[in-house]
């Protein structure tokens, strides 16, 4: 049997932040989109299943023409069974109608047996999750996938990995989290979060798209990128180079490897000696028209001069001299000395530890 996994459409997100208002309409209907074509790609080629693990809708009171569009893809796709279990964000989103095809769960264990494939699902609580775990039997001699919304964590309010072990699943479709991961439940099945169909802002960069299973192969898995468009973050230090047209320069050698149609965002980072000012709205006017929307931050920060410091009467004047006195090993670099010197005397260290 063919399977798709899919959570986090969030139909209805107002989005915002990683896009500009005017293009925020068209991006909304990119999110519908990318569900449509999702449904197609299933029914074309043999999926019988599709799982949706939470969060199809961004709140409780969807949109109405969301909403519709979601029910009215799934009646046009009849051959493709939908299982849909609510996530946090639209765990009291209302039916309007029964369709044979959308199959849901509710706050007690619920099982849909496909031939030798049983599909499990439960609307966890918002508090002691773990209770829920106790109460899942599977048959063993089944394939048993279990369906559920929440974070992997180690408190009675996550979703407890080592609680489903030795409990006979293959396959654990997860939502919630934003990016496509997984791990081992117990030597026989694993973990899986399928991520988001399409990222909406700067914290879900990356590929998205949903994740295939086939249990014919041993319940094989593998992530297939989907999404209309992808959000990148490129980070570029600048702290090799001398001037700002070459810190503008290896900025735009970054992004080159880029499709045209995605979202980026540069951000310039690392200690400079030279004037940054104009850095950021010269990359972003130099590459605005690269894709499909671009924006850039400048959060290098100025060396500190030495020579200056140490003719300061202060505590970091003080230092720097010793520190020109003092006799290092040989394999000691001086510089990266007076570095976490002065920063821990600035109070910037711990940003520092944070940048290494």
């Amino acid at each position: 049997m063919k399977i798709i996994h899919t959570a986090d459409l969030h139909l209805g997100s107002p989005l915002g932040g990683a896009i500009p208002a005017e293009k925020i309409p068209e991006r909304r209907n990119e999110l519908l989109g990318t569900f449509i074509r999702l449904c197609d790609y299933a029914d074309a080629n043999g999926y019988e299943l599709v799982l949706l693990a939470g969060d199809v809708f961004d709140g409780d009171l969807p949109p109405r023409d969301d909403k519709e569009f979601f029910y009215s893809a799934i009646k046009k796709h009849p051959n493709v069974k939908f299982l849909y279990l609510k996530g946090n964000h639209d765990s009291m989103t209302s039916y309007t109608e029964s369709i044979p095809n959308l199959l849901t769960f509710g706050s007690e264990w619920s099982c849909y047996r496909f031939g030798d494939v049983c599909v499990y699902g439960i609307e966890l609580p918002e508090s002691n999750k773990r209770a829920a775990a106790e109460s899942l039997v599977c048959n063993p001699n089944d394939i048993n996938i279990v369906m559920l919304h929440g974070q992997i964590g180690g408190s009675a309010d996550d979703i407890v990995v080592k609680d489903y072990a030795g409990k006979g699943i293959d396959y654990m479709a997860l939502g919630h989290v934003h990016g496509y991961t997984y791990g081992d439940i117990d030597a026989r099945g694993k973990y899986v979060y399928s991520g988001c169909l399409e990222g909406r802002g700067f914290d879900e960069a990356g590929q998205k798209g949903f994740v295939e299973i086939d249990t014919d192969l041993g319940v094989g898995h593998r992530f297939r990128p989907f999404a209309s468009r992808n959000i990148h973050i490129c980070e570029v230090d600048v702290s090799d180079v001398s001037d700002k047209p070459d810190a503008l320069a290896k900025g735009i050698a970054a992004t080159a490897s880029f499709p045209k149609d995605d979202i980026v965002r540069i951000v310039f980072k690392g200690e400079v000696s030279f004037d940054t000012a104009g850095l950021a709205l010269s990359a972003q006017t130099y590459l605005k028209n690269s894709f499909y929307h671009v924006t850039v931050k400048d959060l290098t920060k100025t060396k500190p001069d030495i020579e200056s410091i140490a003719k300061e009467e202060s505590l970091a004047g003080e230092f720097v001299r010793l520190a020109a006195e003092a006799d290092f090993p040989e394999n000691c670099d001086r510089g990266r000395v007076l570095t976490i010197g002065l920063k821990a005397l600035y109070g910037e260290l711990s940003e520092y530890r944070k940048e290494r």
